[in-house]
């Protein structure tokens, strides 16, 4: 199934979301814990940046779509229930993962957020889900020392 949309419709829509989950970010970030120390610059300054830089590049966006309406043509959009699937299960991931922790939600989440991107080989999947979550326990827990909730 495929469906055809306006460029600058989907360019706005878009830009909108990025500005739209920049400012949530930016949001949360203010809830993080302040630094330790005067020499630590804290928990909440990679989302800050991370923020500012979403809600620039949604900015940029608009303003390039509208500045340049004749560029525009059609986007077409391929296996939109693979896409909604995938989307779904984000929004899963992000609910249940405060509730029965990140190592179990990604072990459960990865394998299928792989299968609706269309992969389906279990070695490929295994392999994937096992490098993702070693890098996280590597990176957070051990490196960081930031446990994972």
């Amino acid at each position: 199934m495929e469906k055809a949309i306006p460029k600058n419709i989907a360019d706005i829509s878009i830009s909108l979301g990025c500005i739209g989950i920049g400012v949530w970010f930016l949001y949360e970030s203010y809830k993080l814990p302040p630094n330790s120390s005067p020499s630590d610059i804290g928990p909440g300054i990679f989302p800050l940046l991370v923020s500012i830089l979403l809600i620039l590049c949604g900015i940029l966006l608009i303003v390039s779509s509208i500045k340049k309406p004749k560029e525009n043509g059609n986007i077409t959009f391929y296996r939109i229930k693979n896409t909604l699937m995938f989307v779904i299960i984000l929004i899963g991931y992000l609910f249940l993962m405060n509730i029965i922790g990140y190592y179990i939600t990604t072990l459960v989440m990865v394998p299928l957020l792989l299968f609706a991107t269309g992969i389906k080989n279990v070695k490929l999947i295994l392999f994937i889900l096992i490098i993702f979550l070693l890098i996280a326990f590597i990176g957070f827990d051990i490196l960081l020392g930031v446990p994972l909730p």
